[in-house]
Parts: C-alpha cells; sequence; structure tokens
C-alpha cells in the first residue's frame, strides 16, 4: 500500500532524529485523538538509530494500554510505502529493521488491541 506525504495527514513525518512523535490520548479503552507532537514530545515515540543503509527504528510508548500503529517508508520523502510493525504492549519497546535506505517514516493511526492480540503485522 503506498500513499503520498498529502494522504498521511495527520502522522508524523520525518527522518526519526529527532524523535517522530504523536500525542495519543485515549479514553475509556479506546484512541479519543492522536496529533503529532512537537519536538518529539509525546507519548508514543519512534527514534531512529543504526546505519543510512540499515536504519532501525525504537517505537515506545507512555500509554496504559497495547496500540497498534501504521507505519510507513519513504525514500525520497514524498511516496510512502506500508510496512509491517509490531503493536506495542505498556511499558514495552519495538524495533524495527529494514536493510535499504530509508529517508523518512509516517508514523500514525494509533488504536488499541487486546493485549492478546499483540502481534507483527
Amino acid at each position: 500500500m503506498e500513499a503520498t506525504r498529502n494522504e498521511l495527514a495527520g502522522f508524523a513525518i520525518g527522518s526519526g532524529r529527532p524523535a517522530l512523535a504523536l500525542q495519543v490520548d485515549v479514553v475509556d479503552g479506546k484512541v479519543a485523538s492522536a496529533v503529532p507532537a512537537v519536538d518529539g514530545g509525546g507519548n508514543l515515540r519512534a527514534v531512529r538509530s543504526g546505519t543510512d543503509d540499515e536504519p532501525m527504528l525504537t517505537v515506545s510508548g507512555a500509554l496504559p494500554v497495547a496500540v497498534k500503529f501504521d507505519l510507513y517508508l519513504s525514500q525520497d520523502g514524498e511516496r510512502f510505502t506500508y510496512t509491517s510493525s509490531c503493536a506495542l504492549t505498556p511499558g514495552i519497546s519495538s524495533f524495527e529493521m529494514w536493510r535499504q535506505p530509508v529517508r523518512e517514516f509516517a508514523l500514525g493511526n494509533p488504536r488499541v488491541v487486546a493485549n492478546g492480540k499483540v502481534r507483527c503485522e
């Protein structure tokens, strides 16, 4: 699945240096809102490490519930391709790695998942 930068409105988009971040509000066990956070703040964060040819993204959340999110990769900063990612259990970080150059990431569309349904897809 591909998307353009314009189609990813509401996603945190950037290189992952500094952190990509969303401020996610959970009400009654559901995501009530999610907006890109300024200056890497926010309670759902993704930080880039690794090399330019094999980047790694560490995703962490300070949320009381397990969440799944959409993650896209871009080599040119304009066209983004969906990639699989792992849902986050409260207090646990997820590590995603690619064996290709990635210029930018797009992180968004968080949703609550049952703790027993935390998987990578």
